[in-house]
């Protein structure tokens, strides 16, 4: 009778296993004859399943706003900060001046899911400025918006697509970018 017991608690456990041999040891570990013993299986996490990160190169992009220790700030009225993508270089306007700078992604691409953010979206990418030209700009806000910019994105960390923005995070903040229209 007790062989019996034994016999079908291993099947039972064998079932609710899916095979798994490591799975039904433990199901059937510690148990005596006439008791049932419940335990969970063991639960492993493997790491996401890495979506292929989408391409930068060829894309053209208009900063919006951006936000640092000091709170959201949009560009400002007659201004354009503008991004375009080719070949490990982005160059374009900061809203006086022309700007070229290198850029290197690295890493695997975290998408951005469920509308729930989280240090690891996107994928790392590092900027390097080559060049800006000197001309000086009024009112004295305009280059205080290009100095923010450039240390922004000298300061960025990660990229990712969110809504169909391109975000350019930095340790203090971010860069939300909207597609060129006319791109």
């Amino acid at each position: 009778m007790a062989l019996a017991i034994v016999g079908i608690a291993l099947l039972a456990a064998a079932c609710a296993s899916d095979g798994d041999p490591a799975t039904a040891a433990l199901t059937t570990a510690g148990t005596t004859p006439g008791t049932t013993a419940t335990t969970s299986p063991a639960t492993t996490t493997s790491p996401p399943a890495s979506a292929s990160a989408p391409d930068l190169d060829g894309t053209t992009w208009n900063v919006i706003n951006y936000q640092f220790s000091g709170g959201l700030t949009n560009v400002l009225a007659n201004t354009e900060i503008t991004m375009a993508f080719a070949g490990g270089t982005v160059s374009g306007s900061t809203g006086c001046n022309e700007y070229t700078a290198d850029y290197l992604v690295s890493g695997e691409y975290d998408p951005f899911d469920a509308g729930v953010r989280d240090e690891n979206d996107g994928q790392e990418i590092v900027f390097e400025v080559v060049s800006v030209t000197e001309r000086g700009c009024e009112p004295s806000l305009v280059m205080e918006q290009e100095s923010d910019f450039l240390a922004a994105l000298e300061g960025s960390a990660r990229w990712l697509l969110a809504r169909g923005q391109l975000i350019l995070r930095t340790s203090e903040g971010f860069l939300q970018i909207e597609a060129d229209p006319a791109a």
